[in-house]
């Protein structure tokens, strides 16, 4: 499945973003790792259209300091990086996503966002 990019402003510079999906279903939002960028999540995106069709969206970042957000200054460290998920929500006019699913340092990211955003986020996947 294809997915189109988006470049949102954040503290420190621009966060770079994937969407996959049309919105009409679930809203998915994914933290990758320490060392991925957005496109670990093509497969799911893939699984997810084989089973919704374009019914999901999915959105993901490069995270700051990986791949196309590689040039973000700081700040630094999880929290940065919940309110990056926090301004990536504001930025689509989304209240709260479904289920935010995080990998390896992504779920460390979708705790602290988790914690401190609790009326963002539904479901937390780790």
């Amino acid at each position: 499945m294809s997915y189109r990019t988006h470049d949102i402003s954040v503290v420190g510079g621009t966060l770079h973003v994937a969407e996959w999906g049309n919105g009409a279903g679930p809203i998915i939002l994914c933290s990758h790792g320490l060392t991925a960028t957005h496109i670990c999540w093509q497969a799911l995106a893939d699984v997810l259209a084989d089973v919704l069709g374009d019914g999901f969206r999915l959105i993901a970042p490069d995270h700051r300091g990986r791949g196309k957000s590689r040039d973000i200054k700081g700040p630094f460290g999880m929290l940065a990086h919940a309110d990056d998920m926090v301004a990536i929500l504001d930025h689509f006019g989304i209240a709260k996503a479904d289920v935010m699913i995080g990998h390896s340092m992504g779920g460390f990211v979708a705790t602290v966002a988790g914690a401190n955003y609790p009326d963002r986020f539904g479901k937390l996947l780790l």
